[in-house]
C-alpha cells in the first residue's frame, strides 16, 4: 500500500495482530511545491493505487535497503517518477528523441563513479526532474541509477580483465561504497563473484 499525506494534516495508524512493516519518506516543502505547479493531487491526503506507483515503491525500498552510494539519486529518481505518475504527465513523441539526452548520458559517463544527484542533471540540461526522469527511462527503458549501476559494472568488467588491482580498488574506483556491496551486485548482474569473473577471463586467454 502507497499512501500520501500532506504535511500539517493530522493523521494515525493503526495495525493488526500480525503486524506491519512500514517505510516512511518525508519530502521538502519546496518539492511538494514543484509537484504542485503540474497537479494538485498531492494537496490532500492520497491512496495510491496505481500497479506502477507500487512498482517504484517496492524499487524505492529495495534502493533504500541496499544502502548503496547511489542510492540517493536512484530514490530521489523514483520520487519523481512516482510524482510523475500521479499528474499522468504526457509522454514525449518518440519520433523527437530530444537533444538534451544525449548531454545527460555524456554527463552520466564522466560522472557515473561520483555521487550524482538528480536535481543537478536537470539543472545542467535546464528541464524540470520530472520530465528529465520520465524522458530517459522513456528512450532508454530503466532509470538513471539502473544505467549508472550497469556503467560501474562496465568499468569493474574491464578493470577486472586488464589488470592485477584489487578488487577493494575497483570497487572504489567504480563508485561503490565497499568491496562487499560490489561483489553483491556484481554477482547479481553477472551471476558470478568478480574473482570468479577475472579467473575465467584469464583462463581463456
Amino acid at each position: 500500500m502507497v499512501l500520501f499525506r500532506p504535511p500539517l494534516i493530522e493523521h494515525w495508524s493503526s495495525k493488526g495482530k500480525a503486524g506491519a512493516r512500514a517505510l516512511f519518506l518525508e519530502v521538502s516543502d519546496g518539492w511538494l511545491n514543484q509537484i504542485r505547479e503540474y497537479s494538485q493531487t498531492l494537496s490532500r491526503p492520497s491512496l495510491l493505487q496505481s500497479a506502477h506507483i507500487h512498482t517504484l515503491a517496492a524499487s524505492i525500498r529495495r534502493q533504500w535497503t541496499a544502502g548503496s552510494r547511489g542510492a540517493p539519486l536512484a530514490v530521489e529518481g523514483l520520487l519523481y517518477e512516482i510524482a510523475a505518475d500521479i499528474c499522468q504527465e504526457r509522454p514525449e513523441s518518440k519520433e523527437h528523441r530530444p537533444k538534451w539526452l544525449s548531454t545527460v548520458v555524456e554527463l552520466l559517463h564522466e560522472k557515473f563513479n561520483e555521487p550524482l544527484k538528480l536535481s543537478d542533471v536537470a539543472r545542467e540540461v535546464g528541464y524540470h526532474p520530472i520530465h528529465v526522469t520520465r524522458v530517459f527511462r522513456r528512450y532508454y527503458g530503466v532509470s538513471m541509477g539502473d544505467f549508472i549501476r550497469q556503467l560501474r559494472i562496465d568499468f569493474a568488467r574491464e578493470r577486472l580483465q586488464s589488470s592485477d588491482t584489487p578488487l577493494v580498488d575497483i570497487a572504489l574506483s567504480a563508485g561503490f561504497p565497499s568491496q562487499a556491496y560490489f561483489s553483491t551486485t556484481f554477482k547479481q548482474e553477472t551471476g558470478i563473484t568478480p574473482g570468479q569473473y577475472r579467473h575465467t577471463c584469464r583462463r581463456g586467454r
